[in-house]
């Protein structure tokens, strides 16, 4: 059987990730390789809302040194919650010691995470947050940075209609690639897109004396017989 040829004009076929492919688009998630933002665009609060306080190593750092300092338990300003590293390489957080995070070579405590106590209105609230923000550091100390990417087909040749980067995490960047898919064929159909919405409309509204199989209808068709 013969392979199928590469189609020209499409991303480099080492940075796809997903491909959602329709009748006439094709649709790419891609590792943004390209990426120049900092953390501190991706992290989901402010450091005086959320303060990562980390031991001093040579694998990542944090907001603040750990120190003697640092509040090792809930206070008048603060829900202080441990945090965990794995490092192998890699490095992952956690908020609990479940594996990997109970390995007794690669991780251990590496710090604390201080939630202003002005901002998360309990702790339960405080403890969801603070998942969020350990989801977004793993993301992005990972490399969990995505560009979606719309083409048009053309025979064997495509051609690029939307792209956009900066997305982290792979499952709300391809959830942003369906959307981009649909709105691309929306805005090239809009004619198609409204006669057919207009149709169902009316299917939907139809009296049920017009309905050539109900009874009314079929009283009627047998009173003009007559």
């Amino acid at each position: 059987m013969a392979s199928r040829k590469a189609r020209r004009g499409g991303p480099p076929q080492d940075l796809i990730c997903e491909t959602i492919e329709e009748e006439e688009l094709v649709g790419y998630l891609l590792t943004d390789d390209t990426s120049d933002r900092g953390w501190e665009e991706y992290r989901p609060w402010e450091k005086d809302t959320v303060t990562f306080v980390v031991k001093q190593n040579r694998h990542f750092s944090g907001d603040e040194d750990l120190s003697a300092d640092t509040p090792r338990e809930d206070n008048d300003e603060y829900y202080v919650m441990p945090v965990y590293s794995y490092v192998h390489g890699g490095v992952s957080l956690s908020l609990g010691r479940g594996y990997p995070f109970n390995c007794p070579w690669d991780s251990g405590q590496c710090g604390f995470l201080l939630l202003s106590k002005k901002e998360f209105k309990d702790r339960e609230n405080a403890e969801e947050n603070a998942a969020v923000f350990i989801k977004c550091w793993n993301q992005y100390s990972n490399g969990e940075i995505y560009i979606a990417s719309v083409y048009k087909k053309d025979g064997n040749h495509l051609e690029l209609v939307d792209s956009c980067g900066g997305y982290m995490g792979s499952e709300y960047a391809l959830e942003e690639l369906k959307s981009m898919m649909k709105s691309v064929t929306e805005s090239r159909y809009p004619l198609i897109t409204n006669i057919i919405a207009e149709h169902q409309a009316k299917a939907a509204i139809v009296p049920a004396a017009q309905a050539p199989d109900s009874p009314a209808g079929n009283a009627k068709t047998s009173a003009s017989a007559g």
